[in-house]
């Protein structure tokens, strides 16, 4: 089962999280552990997980959040977003919302 992952290269705190914009970076892994290794390596920036859900549809998941926040990506990539605090607690509503919807969906 993969993960769904978000996480940060910025020191996210309370003070600089309510009118500000951060940067995350979504993806799915079988490891998150590794795949922070890898992401990190050459990699200016510390790295840290801001939120894990563990789900056998992350590619459906993964690409829904991927369509649906395209507007906020930065630096040229498909993965790295440019979001308000408003923006997590969406994306976080949409991770769990799909993965309830699938789940329903094939098992009745």
């Amino acid at each position: 089962m993969d993960t769904i992952y978000i996480m940060t290269r910025e020191t996210i705190t309370k003070n600089n999280i309510k009118n500000k914009k951060f940067q995350i970076k979504i993806g799915k892994s079988k490891n998150i552990k590794q795949r922070i290794k890898q992401i990190q390596t050459g990699y200016p920036y510390k790295l840290k997980y801001i939120f894990t859900y563990p789900t056998q549809y992350s590619t459906i998941i993964e690409n829904k959040l991927k369509t649906d926040f395209k507007k906020y990506k930065c630096d040229g990539g498909t993965e790295w977003f440019e979001i308000t605090l408003k923006n997590y607690y969406e994306i976080i509503y949409t991770i769990k919302r799909i993965d309830h919807k699938m789940f329903i969906n094939n098992t009745l």
